[in-house]
């Protein structure tokens, strides 16, 4: 049964720490606390990529692109 309760819907255990990004044109740190960011292996061109952010509030979830000098998180996953 689908649920809005995290740990209900968790099944393959994977953990998103909200330590939020890094801005590539001042090196500042922000949403710490706030949100989980990650880049995925797409890029849009030379200078962006798509990533995906959790929000740790809400679990509320964003598809985007950004430009690759920013600092997020990298998950790795094997096979």
């Amino acid at each position: 049964t689908p649920s809005f309760i995290l740990s209900n819907n968790n099944l393959s255990g994977f953990k998103a720490f909200p330590v939020g990004g890094r801005s590539g044109s001042t090196g500042n740190f922000f949403s710490e606390g706030a949100s989980a960011l990650f880049w995925s292996s797409t890029e849009v061109d030379t200078y962006d990529a798509i990533y995906r952010s959790i929000r740790s509030l809400d679990h509320f979830t964003t598809l985007g692109s950004y430009q690759k000098s920013r600092g997020f998180s990298v998950r790795f996953v094997s096979d």
